[in-house]
């Protein structure tokens, strides 16, 4: 699993990839930074809780995953990953 982000970004959110960078699993960050950065609209959950938002085929975004904390996020992240 690779994590990337854009350049000069600063903030929490990653792009999840696979290990040789030729499949998209999704992304991480916190819900603050997925409402600062307009990819979320709307969340009831605090901002400072971690979530991964899988990709699904064709781009779309599949079930929101929330956890406490980077570690659970990441380790959703790399379980779907190691699904394929």
């Amino acid at each position: 699993m690779r994590l990337t982000k854009h350049r000069g970004y600063t903030g929490t959110i990653r792009t999840v990839w696979n290990d040789n960078k030729t499949a998209r699993f999704g992304m991480v960050g916190t819900i603050q930074d997925f409402l600062d950065t307009g990819i979320l609209d709307y969340c009831d959950a605090p901002g400072v809780y971690w979530m991964y938002i899988p990709c699904l085929e064709g781009g779309q975004p599949g079930k929101l995953e929330f956890h406490q904390d980077r570690d659970g996020a990441l380790a959703a992240a790399r379980a779907a990953v190691e699904r394929g």
